[in-house]
This record gives structure tokens, C-alpha cells and sequence, in this order.
């Protein structure tokens, strides 16, 4: 009896001990588990924070390609621009320059375009002189701004004379600078001109419209003569409205 009594013993204690054991050990697996987690989270979240990292580094990168595409744009832009801008303007040979003032130059180039630049007056010229530039290839005449007047005969019996471009800060044509252009089909009186002299534009057969500006107040006799289909436009109660008046000449006013 005492025997059983103690085997009983023995083997609650045994029970125990195995239910202890057990209990530490789903303890360690717990703590073992709850380790592993942890780590994979900080594992993941560490790949999130790489994979973000990388896709700011690749915008940043996609930035900096598509602002360098810009900048290469921009420059291949330039360079287009300064191409055309150096074509539009080829180089052609000057035939004849020269001096046609104290402080004005001329420049005749082969395709007939005549330049006169400078600062001030243009020379006058009388009896049997005649301008270094009196050509017969004359066909285009470009006067730049700082020349401020058309001297006298300065231009007269150029007969291939198509067109005149005057600037702005001319203030005279002086007499006989245009006669005898028996081509001159185009020519502007720029608003500041004051006065054009005798004959100053005559005997332009091929002209058939000429607008002069408020400016004009002195007019030399016979200054304007054309085409017999000559159209002056003028405006209404000015110098030139009078001139044309005075002389016959059809007009057109312009009302302001």
C-alpha cells in the first residue's frame, strides 16, 4: 500500500514537472516568434525605405535628364537661330565705296543694292560732278538712320533706280536728287522731312503713288512730278494738300 502510495507520488511529481517544461518551452517559441516578426517588419520596412529612397533618387535623376534635354533644346534653338539669322543675310561682294560726305560713306555691292551710312549730311553735288557711286547697276538705295539729309543731284538720272528706303531723321531732299529715275517705282518720305527742294523727285515716269507726311511745309518748284497715273496722298488742310492744289496734281487726303 505505501508502495502505490509512492508510485502515486512519483508520478503526479513527474506530471508536474512535464507541464512546467512544457510551459517554458511554448514561452521560448512565443518570445522566439515575436523575434522573428519584429525583425521581418524592421526587414520590410527597411525595403520600403530603400524602394522609396530609390524612386526619389530615379525622379531626381528624371529631373535632372529632362532639364538637360531642356538646356540642349534651348542651345540647339540658338544655334538654330544664329543660322538663320547669319543666312538671311549672305555676304556679297562690294564693287565700289567710298566717301559721299564729311562723315557719310556709300557701298555698292554686286547685286546693285546701294548703302549710304554714316552720321549727318550728304555731299551736294553741281554742275559736272558726279558721285563715286553713279553706276547704272544702281537698282536698290538703303540710306540708314544717322544720315540726315539727301543731297543736291545726289541721285539724279540713276535710271535702273527701282526702290529708296529713307530713315527716319532725314530732314531734307535737296534739288535734283531723284530726277530723272525714269525706273523708281518706290520711295518713302519718312515723317520729320521738311522740305523737298526743286525737282527734287522728277520726271519719275514709273511712280505711281508717293505719301507725304504733315512735315513737308517747303516745296521747290516742280518737286514732284510722276506717271502720268501719279496719286499723292496727303493729309487734309496740310502744306501738301495745298502744294498739290496749287499744281494740278492728283491726291488723296488722308483724314487724321
Amino acid at each position: 500500500m505505501k508502495m502505490k502510495k509512492l508510485t502515486a507520488l512519483l508520478c503526479a511529481m513527474a506530471m508536474t514537472f512535464a507541464l512546467a517544461s512544457c510551459g517554458d518551452s511554448d514561452s521560448s517559441t512565443a518570445k522566439t516568434n515575436n523575434s522573428t516578426a519584429e525583425s521581418t517588419a524592421a526587414s520590410e520596412n527597411e525595403s520600403a525605405d530603400d524602394t522609396s529612397s530609390a524612386a526619389d533618387s530615379e525622379e531626381d535623376s528624371s529631373k535632372d535628364e529632362s532639364s538637360e534635354e531642356e538646356s540642349s533644346k534651348d542651345e540647339s534653338s540658338e544655334d538654330e537661330s544664329s543660322e538663320e539669322d547669319s543666312s538671311s543675310e549672305p555676304d556679297v561682294n562690294i564693287v565700289k565705296s567710298g566717301d559721299c560726305g564729311e562723315n557719310v560713306k556709300f557701298a555698292l555691292d554686286e547685286n546693285g543694292v546701294l548703302t549710304i551710312s554714316g552720321e549727318g549730311k550728304m555731299k551736294d553735288y553741281f554742275g559736272d560732278e558726279v558721285p563715286d557711286y553713279k553706276d547704272t547697276s544702281i537698282k536698290e538705295l538703303k540710306v540708314k538712320k544717322g544720315v540726315t539729309n539727301i543731297g543736291n543731284s545726289a541721285f539724279a538720272n540713276c535710271k535702273t533706280l527701282k526702290t529708296v528706303s529713307l530713315p527716319d531723321g532725314i530732314k531734307s531732299i535737296e534739288s535734283y536728287a531723284f530726277t530723272g529715275c525714269t525706273s523708281l517705282e518706290e520711295i518713302n518720305i519718312p515723317d520729320g522731312v521738311t522740305s523737298l527742294g526743286l525737282h527734287a523727285i522728277f520726271k519719275c515716269e514709273s511712280l505711281k503713288e508717293l505719301t507725304i507726311p504733315k512735315s513737308v511745309v517747303s516745296f521747290g518748284k516742280e518737286a514732284i512730278s510722276g506717271s502720268e497715273d501719279l496719286v499723292i496722298k496727303c493729309y487734309a488742310d496740310s502744306d501738301a494738300e495745298k502744294y498739290c492744289k496749287e499744281n494740278g496734281l492728283k491726291y488723296e487726303a488722308i483724314e487724321e
